[in-house]
């Protein structure tokens, strides 16, 4: 007989002693399964499980209630999210032998379920009923099995003494609700379906990045709940066993939201714009906002809990990205400003916690006048955009309309992550379309003689290439792939003499050795002499210039603010103005290079912040350049040798987008949150996700594709969180 001092399930105490009891129980009446219970009795609450015993329960070859005396047992309670299937059991005894509607998983000491157990031990001791005469005399009229079993689940009702079975394909269901809802959706859409049938749905954090995720995010047990939903209303609704089978299709869609989950119509089930949540989804403790200066670890953790708050998907595997939009302004009848943040978040494999920062827009043109994308979580893909560069494809999202009301179309390539102001000059639009970027490729997908992983690698490849070119584009007079090939082959510049007061540069172009020399003390008195006259509006540029060639500190340097010229001149020496001179040589490719002069002036400092690419780096990239090229033969492409041809005549304006990169970023003077400011994005790209210049996009871009390569990520989980409502001092 079972004897329970505390209750057990799921509104119950759940002491070790009481669960093991019912458990015991449960496992005679076969409503726990074997498997089950080694799971939550042997694993959980034994304190020394022996593996033999476990391997006799399994076969059915010992006493279990002798092999339980045998082991210690700890005086812990358990929780519930430990026992699911202990309670799945109770409330299939509820339902089957009871005739309970709406079971409610717990059993209470010496209540209606623990008279009821007893009640069938005492007949099943005495041989007068069998369990399934016993579910028959309790509820004559209807009963139901749910069983899953090498990826279908059969049914088995029975009703008026009729009987019908019907069989679902787990992976038709699964493929149903991925392409009816966003992961924030589906997410809320288990959560509310375990609710409903006594159960405790937590989103996984194992994701991988690949199509492996759906099993774990619509777990197999999802789809049995939907089907049990489903029945459970056609019984009240439906007369004939035929009408009920045909109304149960383990497809949740906008019926199954109204009618049995009682959650609405399916656009708001899709939109999280209203979910102000600031409780972390694990004990409901308030998450704390940080400041874009706080510490990874402090701003990796709020990302993590904030999209988790908003029913988002999230993965804690190592080296995994996940990607959030941070929405800081929601504009209503100005254009917006690359004012937000679009955060990259991984762990390394020592468990460090790991964040990238990028300054965005995420609502290009106007709230009121364009197309957005609401709050949500999206799949993102590699892709191509407007098929002539790489990018992130996303083809599924709810959109916020412009007037005011939402929209979703679930084959629609909805946004786009792309760059912003400045681009490549392209041969045009869809270029790529004749070398096989069509259809599926465009928007992420495979295509024949590819797979997710090859789709990954030629986004990289490609991407790379973007990034690569795009810090040699120079004035755009020549292609990216000319400069470059010149700059990789020009002869090192090098010094054949240093002394004296003046430094003797040599370099061979061509046949013919060239020389230039620099006076050194002219140099410095000219330099002191500009930057004298103009230190009060150019602290930081004489600063970045004195850090780059003394070790003079901060506070020795601003000393000098108020003193007279000739205190400062015996501090810069001539081997200071001849660390400007290897800095410069190190930036340009022919010695006649008039910005090769020893002077310290306003180019001098581009070269420091990072105007001018080094011609050091020069040879590296060419090799690299033309090792990508060729690895495009590796891919089933039409035309690679044209298309090698074409990337080879990509021209950008480098150092002008460069400048324009640095003189547009600002800082929010209260917080010092980065933004571009003086820009505006257009409607030409309302809907998309925008990173500002092409060389930044490609490096954030670039960047997440490596991290993913190495641990075969193929996409991405973009959680969009709307942030009105957050304080001015935080990341955002």
């Amino acid at each position: 007989m079972l004897k329970i001092e505390d209750s057990v399930g799921l509104e119950g105490t759940n002491r070790v002693q009481d669960v093991r009891a019912v458990q015991q129980i449960l496992l005679q009446l076969s409503l726990l399964a074997p498997a089950a219970f080694v799971e939550e009795c042997l694993d959980l609450t034994v304190v020394k499980p022996v593996q033999a015993i476990k391997n006799q329960l399994l076969r059915r070859k010992t006493d279990v209630q002798k092999a339980l005396e045998a082991l210690s047992v700890g005086s812990d309670t358990l929780q519930v999210g430990q026992i699911r299937a202990t309670i799945r059991a109770i409330e299939s005894f509820q339902r089957k032998q009871m005739g309970m509607d709406n079971p409610d998983g717990t059993v209470l000491p010496n209540r209606k379920t623990h008279k009821q157990i007893n009640k069938v031990l005492r007949e099943k001791k005495r041989g007068t009923s069998s369990s399934a005469s016993l579910r028959a005399a309790t509820n004559p009229s209807s009963d139901f099995d749910l069983n899953i079993h090498q990826g279908r689940i059969q049914l088995d009702v029975r009703l008026k003494g009729q009987r019908r079975t019907k069989h679902f394909n787990i992976a038709d269901a699964r493929s149903y609700i991925t392409r009816k809802y966003n992961w924030n959706a589906i997410i809320k859409l288990m959560k509310a379906t375990y609710e409903r049938c006594a159960d405790i749905y937590t989103p996984s954090t194992k994701l991988s990045g690949t199509n492996s995720d759906d099993l774990l995010l619509i777990p197999d047990q999802g789809i049995a709940y939907v089907i049990e939903l489903q029945l459970k209303h056609a019984l009240k609704t439906q007369g004939s066993l035929d009408n009920i089978l045909s109304s149960v299709d383990a497809r949740p869609g906008e019926n199954f939201l109204d009618k049995i989950l009682k959650k609405g119509k399916h656009l708001g089930f899709l939109n999280e714009v209203s979910n102000k949540s600031v409780k972390r989804l694990e004990d409901n403790s308030k998450i704390e906002i940080p400041n874009s200066h706080d510490d990874e670890k402090l701003i990796y953790h709020f990302c993590r809990d904030i999209v988790r708050a908003r029913h988002g998907a999230w993965s804690d595997l190592p080296g995994v990205c996940n990607i959030v939009g941070f929405r800081r302004i929601m504009d209503t009848n100005q254009v917006t400003h690359f004012n937000d943040t679009i955060a990259v978040c991984w762990l390394e494999s020592n468990g460090k916690e790991r964040i990238e920062l990028n300054i965005a827009t995420t609502e290009p043109g106007n709230k009121s006048a364009n197309n957005q994308l609401a709050p949500q979580t999206l799949t993102l893909l590699p892709g191509y955009h407007i098929n002539r560069q790489p990018a992130g494809r996303t083809h599924a999202g709810l959109k916020h309309m412009k007037d005011g009301s939402f929209t979703w179309v679930p084959g629609d390539t909805t946004m786009n992550f792309h760059q912003g102001k400045n681009n490549f000059k392209y041969p045009r639009n869809n270029w790529l379309t004749i070398h096989g970027f069509t259809g599926e490729l465009k928007t992420g997908v495979p295509k024949a003689g590819m797979d997710a992983k090859d789709v990954l690698n030629l986004n990289l490849l490609l991407s790379e290439l973007y990034l690569i070119f795009s810090k040699y584009g120079n004035d755009e007079s020549r292609s990216c792939y000319t400069n470059l090939k010149n700059w990789a082959a020009a002869a090192p510049i090098t010094k054949e003499s240093s002394g004296n007061g003046k430094v003797v540069l040599a370099q061979k172009i061509g046949s013919k050795v060239h020389r230039k020399t620099i006076d050194l003390q002219k140099a410095k008195t000219w330099m002191l002499n500009t930057w004298y006259r103009k230190r009060e509006k150019n602290r930081q540029k004489i600063l970045d210039i004195l850090h780059a060639i003394t070790d003079y500190s901060d506070d020795k340097i601003a000393s000098w603010q108020k003193v007279p010229k000739e205190v400062i001149e015996p501090f810069i020496k001539l081997e200071h103005i001849e660390k400007v001179v290897d800095i410069q040589a190190m930036h340009v490719a022919d010695i006649r290079d008039k910005r090769l002069d020893g002077l310290g002036g306003d180019g001098f400092v581009e070269m420091l912040r990072g105007i001018y690419q080094p011609i050091t780096h020069a040879s590296a990239h060419k090799a690299r350049v033309d090792e990508l090229l060729e690895k495009l033969n590796e891919f089933p492409l039409k035309n690679v040798s044209g298309l090698q041809s074409k990337l080879k005549r990509l021209s950008i304006n480098t150092i002008v987008d460069r400048r324009g990169v640095l003189m547009n970023t600002a800082y929010d003077a209260v917080d010092d949150i980065p933004h571009i400011e003086h820009l505006t994005v257009g409607r030409s790209s309302e809907g998309c996700q925008v990173i500002y210049d092409t060389e930044v996009f490609y490096t954030f871009w670039t960047k997440l594709l490596q991290r993913s390569v190495v641990v075969g990520q193929c996409r991405w989980y973009y959680t969009l969180i709307e942030t009105t409502r957050f304080k001015k001092s935080s990341i955002v």
